[in-house]
């Protein structure tokens, strides 16, 4: 029975009042969608700065232990040179011929 009084209802409407009203309907579901847009766009925002912070610290981290992976290699190859500098020096002078043939004139 309501939906026979609303099924009336609409047929006493006129194009223009349903016009209208549909338009206004538009117009509210626009703004909501820009309200939504607007508060999406903040949250994105928000989740790349805290995905940028996290990826600097991971990289920060990633620095440093290159930097005293390095730093204890160095000490080991000049360990090694001490211990046996001739052996060093053989082995410089062939990765030189070696540089030399690869890059060398062709």
């Amino acid at each position: 029975m309501a939906n026979y009084a609303r099924n009336t209802k609409d047929r006493t409407e006129t194009p223009n009042q349903s016009y209208a009203s549909a338009a206004h309907s538009i117009q509210e579901d626009l703004k909501t969608l820009k309200e939504d847009g607007a508060k999406l766009a903040s949250h994105l925002t928000e989740d790349g700065i805290e995905m940028a912070r996290s990826a600097a610290t991971q990289l920060g981290e990633q620095v440093q232990y290159a930097k005293a992976y390095a730093a204890e290699n160095m000490k080991t190859l000049e360990r090694e040179v001490k211990d046996k500098p001739m052996q060093s020096v053989f082995l410089a002078f062939m990765a030189g011929i070696a540089m030399s043939m690869l890059f060398g004139r062709r």
